[in-house]
């Protein structure tokens, strides 16, 4: 049951470290934070005349409310401890005026990451990796440097004038990267849809983890079974090939079926073929394949919704969604947050947009045959696993080829029978080549589109551990 307290959102609006509410002439009434997963986090204040000050209009000028005024807005409820939602810098002033003189003035503005869009620039890096062009723009913009770095080096990269942003930006898409900014801090990293969740919301559940609107679209039109990256090397004047196919998703999101898994059980094998890049190296291929294929995965659901004000769901976190059926219940990415609030102006409302690459449901028409055996309990450490296929995997071959449709199902439980969740998995198939991934959070994994024949199943971090198989 939700407490009186947890409805009464609360807000505290700082410029230039000075605490809004000091203030004599103006009071916030409402405060609002945007940010997305590819664009600079904005903000919005708005400040409203207290009765006395209306016919004094040259609170307008004070110098709190100038251009480059550092703002840090914390959002949440009242006896609670608010959340620092973004740290940034006014770019612009809106004031309202009516018959009586100025009312109410709104202050705009965003995170330090839209300096990296000030000017255009056209420069070339030689021998450097991505994440040595990141720290450059960084130092050039006074930020520091966190995220993951990178082992390429290219001879040269050229910034064909563009912003500084839309150049990471771009250099990022490239390598499934992202690029952020908390205050003085530049992120420059992986994608982090494989992270663990924040928060759940329910469909149906009171409270503060409600979930008030919600629309969700799963198509799997542009899902492929396989990216094809080609280009070719000038100097050794052959052709370099990169491949990222079903498997090779960073995660499958606590979902049984990937986009790729669904699409091809359902229409067969479909290869998308990369060719508007220059590629001058094997495993420059090889990364833009597996980043174009995780976020060509990515798009297989996609949703818009509203919940009761929430400070945990922003761009970049994972958030669950319960109560939507088997189909769609489970772990989505935020790749967009607004987040509204008001003091006696409609509370706190926070809207947000989703992906995700995975769902839960069984397979469609002409998918795999079979299902996949069930877990059993185990001596020594706890552990169980299960292997089975659709189809004639774990038997012999036809003797004629068949479609690649076969499947199977892991499941590990512990003595008990409980789920054993985030165990790594690899998967030995009858072609020779191997699979792995993470089990999700019902300790259970989904793999597809495979020749008839014996699959071997291990855990490696369960290497000495006894378990059997079902």
């Amino acid at each position: 049951m939700a407490t009186d307290d947890l409805w009464a959102p609360d807000f505290k609006v700082t410029i230039n470290g000075q605490d809004l509410e000091t203030k004599d002439e103006t009071k916030v009434v409402e405060v609002s934070v945007d940010d997305r997963v590819d664009a600079a986090q904005f903000f919005s204040i708005r400040l409203a005349l207290v009765d006395a000050a209306v016919e004094k209009p040259d609170w307008i000028d004070d110098q709190l409310f100038r251009e480059g005024g550092k703002v840090c807005i914390k959002l949440g409820y009242a006896g609670r401890p608010l959340r620092t939602m973004i740290e940034g810098e006014i770019t612009a002033a809106q004031p309202h005026f009516s018959s009586r003189g100025p009312e109410s003035l709104v202050l705009q503005g965003f995170d330090r990451l839209h300096r990296l869009r000030r000017g255009k620039k056209s420069r070339t890096f030689q021998r450097m990796t991505d994440w040595e062009i990141a720290r450059k723009i960084a130092d050039e913009h006074g930020l520091k440097l966190q995220g993951d770095p990178t082992s390429t080096k290219f001879d040269h990269v050229y910034q064909n004038n563009v912003s500084d942003l839309d150049f990471l930006l771009l250099r990022a898409a490239r390598i499934h990267y992202e690029v952020t900014a908390a205050n003085t801090t530049l992120y420059f990293g992986k994608s982090r849809e494989a992270r663990a969740k924040v928060t759940t919301l329910e469909w149906g559940e009171p409270g503060d983890q409600e979930l008030i609107s919600l629309a969700l679209r799963l198509t799997t039109a542009n899902q492929a079974s396989e990216i094809v990256v080609r280009g070719w090397n000038p100097k050794d004047k052959r052709e370099i090939v990169g491949r990222a196919k079903v498997g090779d998703e960073t995660t499958r999101m606590d979902g049984s079926r990937t986009g790729g898994d669904l699409a091809t059980a359902a229409f067969g094998q479909a290869h998308t073929v990369v060719v508007d890049h220059p590629i001058f190296s094997q495993s420059e291929a090889d990364a833009l394949a597996r980043a174009r294929f995780n976020q060509l995965s990515m798009r297989l659901v996609v949703g818009d919704g509203v919940c009761v004000g929430n400070p945990d769901v922003r761009a970049g976190e994972i958030i669950e969604l319960k109560g939507l059926g088997r189909r769609f219940s489970g772990l989505y990415y935020v790749v967009a947050s607004k987040h509204i609030c008001g003091r006696h102006t409609g509370g706190y409302l926070t809207e947000f947009s989703i992906t995700r690459n995975a769902s839960a449901g069984g397979g469609a028409a002409g998918g795999g045959a079979g299902a996949g055996a069930a877990g059993a309990t185990a001596a020594g450490a706890g552990a169980a696993a299960a292997g089975g296929a659709g189809g004639g995997a774990g038997a012999a071959a036809a003797e004629t080829p068949a479609k690649k449709t076969d499947w199977i199902e892991i499941k590990l439980v512990d003595q008990e029978g409980k789920a054993v969740p985030g165990e790594k998995y690899r998967v030995e198939l009858p072609d020779g080549s191997t699979r792995q991934g993470v089990l999700n959070s019902e300790g259970v994994a989904w793999e597809g589109n495979l020749d008839p024949g014996t699959c071997k199943i291990t855990f490696p971090d369960l290497d000495g551990t006894e378990w059997r198989r079902a």
